[in-house]
């Protein structure tokens, strides 16, 4: 029933490091959590939580640890080269 046909590529770049980052989904999936209203873990558990993390909040799973930190913004600015 998920992840069935994962011929739906979706590049998102991080709002953060402006890296992007492909995932390949299902489309059926995909309509699922945007217009059904599916919770991400419930619709695509195929996918481990770094990229359903990406999908919810388009941050990269590699800075998921730092970003939760309260020094984030530092470690953010350290990233864009800002500091």
């Amino acid at each position: 029933m998920f992840g069935e046909r994962l011929d739906k590529l979706v590049c998102i770049k991080c709002r953060i490091c402006g890296r992007f980052t492909a995932i390949r989904l299902d489309p059926d999936d995909l309509d699922r959590h945007v217009n059904g209203g599916l919770f991400v873990q419930f619709a695509f558990p195929y996918l481990d939580s770094g990229a359903r993390e990406l999908l919810l909040t388009a941050t990269c799973p590699a800075l998921g640890s730092a970003v939760s930190r309260p020094c984030c913004f530092s470690v953010c600015l350290q990233l864009r080269g800002e500091l």
